[in-house]
């Protein structure tokens, strides 16, 4: 199969998935994120009454503490049970590092709570879990510093020196650029208008089509290992997302009707899709699951997997439909 022809499928399964723009899920979504705020309806008439009830905010808002205690009322989130005496050790172990690196090295109440809300008030609730290997950047000033300090820092295989001056008391000047990787295991929520699934879709480990479209800043994809030619080419977002009715709902005082500058290339926004798509690519007559991730009519990633990696959480599952 050409790039062409794994362009115009990826492009279709996307407009035709649920949770696209202008969907009546995301109609749905929108509408009940509306009742959460008490929105008026916009069909009352002046002299009668303009009393809009809280019963949705006050539903989820009261029973979202109860799930909470659930799982934040001990030191344990997940627990892996051993199968036999010989695998106790390695089965603590296995707890211990993954409630560390939920409650640690990522804000595990917040997750959660985000899980549990989205799921109450807009049916569905997503996180995404992935290995972040980007590359973190940031410049530090030194006004003053010995000569053995100063070269210590030069030696620094992650430090790029921008500048160097020499003051009239004998100390250094640096300005300095230090790239780490930082080279961690990240659990995120995902906001319901930006998960994407096939129509027909069961569960998201068995759909044909699964997405995560979102904005993302030219920076941060550079800073992942994507090519700075490459992303400069893509142009900047038309903002057709902001435009969506869960968004818009959302923002509770108006936050998206402004415009961000796009005058500076490495702070623009891109509208960047990575999806996770059964396709034959390799033409054996096997439809595999590849990952490939688009940003306008560019194809950044495109490459094999095992695994989509989401997770949901609805408190009403529907037989035979996600």
């Amino acid at each position: 199969m050409d790039d062409a022809s794994l362009k115009a499928i990826f492009r279709a399964e996307e407009k035709d998935s649920l949770g696209f723009l202008g969907s009546q899920l995301s109609a749905d979504r929108g509408q009940a994120m509306d009742y959460y705020f008490q929105r008026p309806f916009g069909n009352e008439v002046e002299g009668r009454s303009q009393v809009v009830t809280s019963d949705v905010s006050d539903t989820v808002d009261w029973i979202l503490p109860s799930l909470l205690r659930i799982f934040t009322s001990g030191p344990e989130v997940v627990r892996f049970d051993p199968t036999g005496p010989e695998d106790e050790e390695a089965a603590q172990q296995a707890t211990d590092y993954i409630n560390h690196v939920f409650h640690t090295e990522n804000p595990g109440f917040l997750i959660l709570h985000a899980w549990f809300k989205d799921a109450l008030l807009q049916k569905n609730g997503m996180v995404k879990v992935w290995y972040d290997d980007s590359v973190n950047v940031n410049v530090q000033n030194y006004p003053k510093l010995e000569e053995a300090d100063a070269l210590l820092l030069a030696k620094d295989p992650e430090t790029d020196i921008i500048s160097r001056t020499e003051n009239d008391d004998g100390t250094i000047g640096l300005s300095i650029r230090k790239s780490k990787e930082s080279g961690r295991s990240r659990v995120e929520g995902v906001p319901p208008e930006e998960f994407l699934i096939s129509r027909d879709a069961k569960t998201i480990d068995e759909a044909r089509f699964v997405g995560h479209r979102r904005k993302r800043m030219a920076s941060d994809l550079i800073a992942e290992g994507y090519k700075r030619g490459l992303i400069d080419g893509i142009p900047g977002d038309d903002d057709a997302m902001a435009q969506g009715q869960e968004r818009t709902s959302r923002s509770r005082y108006n936050e998206d009707d402004t415009i961000a500058s796009t005058m500076d290339k490495a702070t623009r926004q891109i509208t960047v899709t990575e999806g996770y798509l059964r396709v034959d690519y390799d033409d054996d007559g096997v439809a595999e699951l590849r990952m490939v991730t688009m940003a306008g009519e560019v194809v950044l990633e495109n490459e094999p997997v095992d695994v989509v990696p989401f997770a949901d959480l609805t408190p009403i599952p529907m037989s035979h439909r996600w």
